[in-house]
């Protein structure tokens, strides 16, 4: 779900190709997860089949590209927007994907985003701290939320303020066409995060 959702979320931005998203997905994630290129396209063909997105005719390169469809515009907003339920599976590293892309998107609010995420992690927080088990073993599982809600809390506050120093930014000039230089082609690490100016 959390590749579905990234990829909805990056084509707010505009009509893309699938090496391009693949691409966008990894420079916005910071490494939270990776996403390998062939799953890019299976992804793609099921939005395309869900109505989520719709494939343009081949540009003038031959690549397919990509763009949303009301529905999906509707559905990346809204996956922007909704905080994520602890209890979810794969939330905390769902939590850290949803955040930094947001912070890189033009329209994306990822101050409401983690505010609502920090409300939510507070009343979870209360609720587990009100919760007292009779059962040994039950109040170490309990332990364990508790501390894991907590986590979060610190991890929010670290991640805002860490946050406000980036800047949203749209889609990368696209590769240079023909063979490339051997500086080109050798490794080179990941595109640092934009600083906010002034």
């Amino acid at each position: 779900m959390t590749v579905r959702n990234a990829l909805l979320a990056i084509l707010t931005l505009g009509p893309a190709y699938g090496l391009q998203l693949a691409s966008e997905f990894r420079r916005r994630t910071g490494g939270a997860e990776d996403v390998i290129d062939a799953q890019m396209y299976t992804t793609l063909k099921r939005l395309e089949r869900d109505g989520v997105v719709a494939a343009l005719p081949k540009d003038a390169s031959g690549k397919l590209r990509y763009e949303l469809t009301e529905q999906g515009r509707a559905e990346a907003e809204a996956w922007l927007a909704a905080p994520i339920p602890q209890g979810e599976p794969g939330a905390r590293d769902q939590l850290a994907l949803k955040v930094t892309l947001s912070a890189t998107l033009p329209g994306a609010d990822v101050r409401s985003l983690m505010n609502a995420q920090n409300a939510l992690a507070r009343e979870e927080l209360a609720r587990a701290l009100a919760e007292a088990p009779d059962d040994l073993l039950a109040d170490v599982v309990l332990a364990r939320r508790r501390s894991s809600l907590q986590a979060e809390l610190e991890w929010l506050t670290e991640a805002r303020t860490k946050l406000g120093q980036v800047a949203p930014f749209g889609y990368a000039p696209p590769p240079k066409r023909g063979r490339r230089t051997k500086a080109e082609a050798s490794p080179k690490p990941a595109p640092a995060l934009e600083p906010v100016a002034g």
